[in-house]
């Protein structure tokens, strides 16, 4: 065992110009954290525990997370019973210390040790290296809080313990540790006041939101409901307990595309916590964001963003900066400004809720995927290449640790970056991407499913850039075969690859058969738009065996921003 109080000469290490004067009690930290199993911090006060501002225990814990060694952390008795407090009276504090962390307010004995030490940080870590740090910490107090919890849970039949353990393990996206923990509360809470009590119910709106984010939507609905029947009888329609679940039950509708049955959750939940809390209560901003979510998928976007904007502000008053609710709503701001065009403004609400969920919930949490995806789009329809793709490749690598490599979250990113590097040209690297969502898609819904067409559109246009053009005409035909089957013979998406094939065809030097196809194109087109339309205009002048008299101006039409 090594103790650091034994190091007493440590400020007198190795500086950055090489100098050495006494490196001896400085050599020996990476040996020794090295030949260690384990480095334990000791976590004292538990919700700012001093030596988080100390640059030398940063260092230390630095260097154990390079060495790849254990990161345990030691409380007292005292911050034992109190993090058992807090877990059963004041769960939400435990969410936001995480977010406190920031290793470059940290200090020194002696200021040249403080710059010596950020020297070290900023040349291990790179750019962004004090944030990485505190990722490292956090990520490090996460995962052992959720273990010490995991400890008092062990034998414990208290229900409120167990499912703020289970909130625990939520957080760090491990659903089947908390799919356990509120498994076990239901059950000792069902034991004890029977299947028709209020606790019963808690439980039942905590275990349904898991099986929800663990694609079990069938599973959690019943439970929703059960939930709610039970909340009505025992409380009344109007409870303030109501509005927990009624957000949830519509939250998961919503993800069924079942908006009609959503709304009226929402609103019901709105206006059961304002009346309860007033208008600038937490909750009431956490349901405000719900509805306008729901509102811009139905288009609504001049109901929704008013929604939103009151949200952040109550958010930004009532629970600081650095909540990860106000991640959310910041997150969700952004994609309608996008929608509505705002590009410029959207990017800065990205980035200061992408930093949120890093220092919140780590940098390889879903929800950090999540931003970096949308983040990574909006620099893309930038031109921000470089940037974009570095993003990318983050949410890939977060959602295949997460999810695996076949998970559908999984295909969206893939495709995403298949289609940045598509519009840079780089076709080569773009194609084996598009054939691993290709097969992730023909995996998951059959391989003559609609959602399997885009995937196909890609990977035809691919084949067809890299000069590959007869796998490329097979896959259009395989496309054609599927949208005549599924939307039948005269629908927009039919005439689209109709399009696609005759002008692959005539690239082939096959102009008579691209014929036929393009005037089938054009006369499902001139069907469903009227001959006056824009893109049938595109089509006509693209055509040139088309009489010029029968031509009209080309029309250029926006381009698309859309991303999965």
């Amino acid at each position: 065992m090594f103790l650091d109080v034994l190091a007493c000469a440590q400020h007198r290490g190795i500086r950055p110009d090489g100098t050495c004067p006494n490196g001896v009690d400085f050599d020996k930290f990476d040996e020794v954290i090295h030949a260690c199993e384990r480095t334990v911090f000791y976590a004292s006060p538990l919700l700012q525990p001093s030596a988080l501002s100390r640059v030398w225990c940063l260092f230390e814990i630095m260097k154990t997370v390079a060495r790849k060694k254990k990161l345990l952390i030691g409380l007292n008795e005292a911050d034992r019973e109190g993090l058992k407090k807090l877990l059963t009276d004041d769960f939400d504090r435990i969410a936001t210390m995480f977010s406190s962390i920031k290793s470059e307010n940290a200090v020194s004995t002696l200021e040249e040790d403080r710059i010596m030490i950020f020297e070290w940080i900023r040349r291990d870590l790179g750019p962004g290296g004090f944030k990485k740090l505190d990722n490292i910490v956090s990520g490090g107090m996460r995962t052992w809080m959720a273990q010490a919890s995991a400890q008092f849970a062990a034998d414990s039949e208290d229900a409120k313990l167990l499912a703020s353990v289970g909130r625990l393990f939520e957080n760090l996206a491990k659903f089947n540790d908390a799919e356990r923990y509120h498994r076990r509360a239901l059950t000792i809470r069902e034991d004890i006041y029977g299947a028709c009590h209020p606790e019963v119910a808690s439980s039942l709106n905590d275990l349904a939101y898991i099986l929800n984010r663990q694609d079990k939507p069938d599973e959690a609905e019943l439970l929703y409901r059960r939930a709610l029947e039970i909340w009505v009888a025992a409380r009344g329609s109007d409870h303030p307990d109501m509005a927990p679940t009624l957000s949830s039950f519509a939250f998961l509708l919503r993800g069924q595309g079942k908006l009609d049955e959503a709304e009226p959750l929402y609103r019901r939940a709105l206006a059961i916590r304002e009346a309860t809390h007033g208008l600038d209560h937490y909750e009431v901003a956490t349901t405000l964001n719900s509805l306008a979510i729901l509102l811009d998928q139905r288009g609504n976007h001049d109901e929704s963003e008013p929604l939103y904007r009151r949200a952040i502000t109550i958010q930004e008053v009532a629970r600081g900066l650095d909540h990860p609710e106000l991640a959310n709503t910041l997150n969700n701001l952004a994609g309608l400004l996008i929608t509505l065009g705002k590009v410029e403004e959207a990017e800065p609400l990205y980035r200061r809720a992408l930093a949120i969920r890093e220092a919140v919930h780590g940098p390889d949490h879903p929800e950090t995927g999540s931003t970096l995806n949308s983040l990574a789009c909006l620099l893309k329809n930038q031109g921000k290449y470089a940037e974009s793709e570095l993003l990318y490749r983050r949410a890939l690598a977060i959602r295949e640790a997460l999810r695996g490599p076949g998970h559908s979250e999984v295909a969206s990113t893939l495709n995403n970056l298949t289609n940045l590097l598509k519009s840079q040209g780089k076709y080569d690297e773009a194609e084996p991407l598009a054939r691993r969502v290709l097969k992730i898609r023909e995996a998951l819904h059959g391989p003559d499913h609609l959602q399997v067409v885009s995937a196909l559109n890609n990977f035809a246009f691919l084949l067809k850039k890299q000069g590959k053009y007869k796998k490329s005409e097979l896959q259009y035909i395989r496309i054609l075969t599927i949208q005549e089957s599924e939307r039948g013979p005269n629908h927009p998406e039919v005439a689209s690859t109709l399009n696609n094939l005759a002008t692959l065809m005539k690239t082939r030097g096959k102009a008579k058969e691209a014929e036929p196809l393009f005037r089938r194109a054009l006369k499902i087109r001139a069907a469903a738009h009227g001959t006056d339309h824009p893109e049938l205009a595109d089509r006509l002048n693209s055509y040139s065996s088309i009489p010029e008299n029968a031509r009209r101006v080309h029309l250029k039409r926006k381009h698309s921003t859309a991303c999965d």
